[in-house]
């Protein structure tokens, strides 16, 4: 952990002014609920003009680009590697309270009628996001919202090099660089806690499970840390996406350059810990019904990845 805050710190100060750094350092030391409004209007002011490009460009982004070097949470344990070697991240979807006009409300409703934006994030394994599409009403499913974001240049998602690959659930297709779970079979830690996995397949997705994880712990830290999440207050949606934006790059700033914030040394001193601070998904429909090709490379992945940790399972 030591080499990530040496290195990451001056990621989080390149192209940011005194004011900026000096209010997220504010911000990164706690505030009450009022604060946090202002806090954060005075942060959207500094990144409406150039500091968009500066502060949260800057700031949400993978910190290897071309990720050409295997995650330490990945090469120094014995349970991901070297099967995992080629993963470089999670993607996932969140849903994100919306205060909208009733008029307006309907396409924002989720499966439990609450208005929500629904948010595509992709983060690294030290919990930064690298990536983060804000603004989708609540019922769009995961798929559209994901194929829209990787099929969009304007985007700049960052695409996994040939080889590599995203953690993805079971509601995003099956798509090269997008490695998921087999579907129907046992997946979630829970599910494994009296009975260990049986076979290669629920092996796999146990392990998977446990390193997807990642992107829910860092989706539990932020709705924790900003309670205007939970609760947005009756903004323009413009400016209710440009909050949710900020609040991401705030929660790299306070990773990069806040080794003791107590939220995230919760989960590094306890890792299987998720905060349950997730708002209902949107209910997930199966690739064939979203006129998805199932990819046959990552399948080929999948199944060897679950060939080769059965056999060194077994072989303890």
């Amino acid at each position: 952990m030591h080499d990530f805050y040496s290195d990451r710190r001056n990621v989080g100060k390149r192209n940011v002014d005194r004011s900026s750094y000096s209010m997220c350092q504010c911000i990164s030391n706690g505030a009450t609920v009022i604060f946090e409004i202002v806090a954060i209007h005075e942060v959207l002011r500094l990144i409406s003009s150039r500091k968009v490009k500066g502060l949260a460009h800057d700031i949400i982004r993978p910190y290897d680009p071309d990720f050409t070097g295997i995650p330490a949470k990945i090469s120094t344990d014995t349970r991901y590697m070297p099967f995992f070697k080629d993963c470089v991240g999670c993607i996932d979807g969140t849903h994100i309270a919306a205060c909208i006009p009733e008029p307006l409300q309907m396409p924002y409703r989720g499966r439990k009628g609450l208005p929500t934006f629904n948010v595509l994030a992709a983060c690294d394994f030290d919990m930064c996001f690298t990536f983060v599409s804000a603004g989708w009403e609540g019922s769009a499913h995961d798929t559209r919202v994901f194929l829209h974001a990787i099929g969009s240049p304007e985007f700049k998602f960052p695409k996994p090099p040939e080889g590599k690959y995203y953690l993805a659930d079971k509601g995003y297709p099956d798509r090269r660089g997008y490695l998921v779970p087999y579907p129907k079979i046992r997946y979630h830690k829970s599910q494994f806690e009296y009975v260990p996995p049986k076979n290669d397949r629920e092996t796999f997705n146990r392990w998977h499970s446990s390193l997807r994880s990642c992107i829910e712990r860092s989706f539990g830290v932020l709705k924790q840390r900003w309670k205007i999440l939970t609760k947005m207050p009756q903004f323009s949606i413009e400016m209710q996406i440009q909050i949710m934006v900020a609040t991401f790059a705030l929660h790299n700033y306070i990773r990069i350059n806040s080794p003791d914030d107590p939220l995230f040394r919760v989960l590094e001193d306890y890792p299987n810990f998720i905060p349950s601070f997730e708002l209902p998904d949107v209910h997930a429909v199966s690739n064939s019904e979203n006129g998805v090709v199932i990819c046959t490379e990552m399948k080929v992945i999948r199944d060897r990845i679950a060939d080769d940790l059965w056999k060194a399972r077994r072989n303890i």
